[in-house]
Order: structure tokens, then sequence, then C-alpha cells
């Protein structure tokens, strides 16, 4: 369906209606592979260099299987990543570790690099579509407030729930990896502590400590189901 008008037109896209203005807009945010695919990632994104949380994320979409060719590309030898398997054992966390050592040894990381890479070990697969794809928001359909404080009971309770993704959420809350390795060093072989320290530091740290900046994390790291099986959020 198409609307003409002396400003623009509104255009159809799957089952969302948008002002073709800002179209582009649309596409980078909730369908980055899609544009991806019709006009490559522009030269300005490329340039720039990942964060912690891009890089938690591209790990997230990479193959274990390819991973040591992957990090050869980008500059780190074998040694290296067989010394982060032994470190951290979980292969989740080593990837994660691995990337980061990766960013913190090099000067000039760039998301061109990472894209190299992942074309040298033939990867064709769109990942990093996801590192800078959006997320949708969320309806306050909870028992609490989402622009509350969570209390530490409220944190106590879900360090039981979350699993094994202390890395993962903690940097997708604002935590230095140096804040993690130092809860590792305090809670060793510990997850229901480690977690629930990483909750606190967050709490303590960062002044938009909500409810609402909580559950997008846990959204990015856990997933949409686990939201709504856990706390009834809907997207």
């Amino acid at each position: 369906m198409e609307n003409d008008s002396a400003n623009g037109a509104f255009v159809y896209f799957g089952h969302i209606l948008v002002f073709n203005l800002n179209f582009n807009l649309v596409l980078q945010y909730f369908f980055p592979c899609v544009y991806i695919r019709l006009v490559g990632l522009p030269a300005k994104d490329l340039s720039q260099s990942p964060n912690d949380k891009h890089l938690v994320r591209l790990a997230s979409e990479l193959n274990i299987s390819q991973f040591n060719d992957f990090l050869l590309h980008l500059g780190l030898q074998t040694k290296d990543w067989e010394k982060i398997e032994y470190n951290w054992g979980r292969a989740e966390d080593a990837m994660v570790v691995a990337l980061l050592q990766w960013k913190e040894r090099n000067q000039n990381v760039t998301f061109q690099k990472i894209l190299d890479a992942q074309e040298s070990i033939a990867d064709n697969r769109h990942h990093l579509c996801q590192v800078f794809k959006g997320q949708p928001g969320l309806l306050e359909n909870t028992s609490f407030g989402f622009k509350d404080t969570p209390e530490d009971r409220f944190l106590s309770t879900l360090s039981r729930k979350l699993g094994n993704c202390v890395i993962q959420l903690g940097i997708e809350l604002g935590l230095t990896f140096s804040d993690i390795e130092a809860v590792y060093v305090k809670h060793p072989k510990d997850l229901f502590s480690q977690m629930y320290e990483v909750l606190k530091i967050w709490k303590q740290k960062t002044p938009e400590n909500t409810y609402l900046n909580l559950m997008l994390a846990i959204q990015r790291v856990r997933g949409k189901q686990f939201l709504k099986r856990n706390f009834c959020c809907n997207i």
C-alpha cells in the first residue's frame, strides 16, 4: 500500500506502516540485516571502534569451531586463545574474554577488521546485524514500576534465575571487565554470589539503575521469552 503526499509517502514494510522520510532509520534500527543487504554498512560505522557491549553480542553470534581462525585473522595467536580457554573454561565466556583482550591489546580496533576477519574464514552470516540491532521496548505489565530502582531482595531472587551469564549481563549493564574479574576473584565457583555481586555493583555505580534498564539488559542476554516467563514483560 502506498499513499503519496506532498511531503513524502506512506509505505508498508511487513506489518509496519512508516513514513518514507524515516524509512532508512526504521530499517537500520529494526531490520539491520535487511538494511545491510540493501546498502551495506556505512563507512563511518565500519571505521568505528566496537565497545565492550558490541563484542559481547558478537561473541554470542560466532561459531566456536571457527573462533580460533577468526582470532588469528584479528591478530591473536593460538596460544593466547588456548590460555584463555584454560582459564575461563566455558566457551561462551572465553570467546568474550578473547575479544575484549584483542581490543585492549590493539590501538586500531574497528568493525572493518571484524568484518575482514569474518570474510577471511568464509563466514557470510550477518553477525554485525545483530551487534547493531536495536531492541523492542517493553510494556509495563509487571508488579513493579519500570522507573523504580530494584530492591536488593529482588536482585537476590533474580540472581538464582538468570543462569550462567555473569560476564555477558555485567557488560550489558555497563560494568567494566575489571569489575567482573574482581567478582570472580571474590566469589570463585559460586555462580549465585557472582551474579548477585554484579547486580549490586550495577545498582550502586549506575545512575540509570532502573527496572527498565535491567530488564532491557536481561532481554539482550537471555531473550524475550525469559522475561515473559519470569516477569510478565510484554514485548
